[in-house]
């Protein structure tokens, strides 16, 4: 009696782990996708700007 309640708790709480884990992982996992298309929008606007900028240095000089 007593080993078949210690073997249910095993059981729940073997399940509440693997559930906490998974949502962990997913939770982390969309972090770092929405982390990593962050960086890659800021690295857009960083390269765009330097392409403007370049681009405007090359710019003809009309005195």
């Amino acid at each position: 009696m007593g080993t078949v309640a210690v073997q249910d708790i095993q059981e729940k709480f073997k399940l509440h782990l693997e559930s906490d884990c998974r949502i962990l992982f997913r939770t982390l996992a969309v972090t770092l996708v929405k982390y990593k298309t962050e960086l890659e929008i800021d690295m857009y606007r960083i390269n765009s700007q330097e392409a403007v900028s370049y681009q405007i240095s090359q710019l003809p000089v009309y005195v």
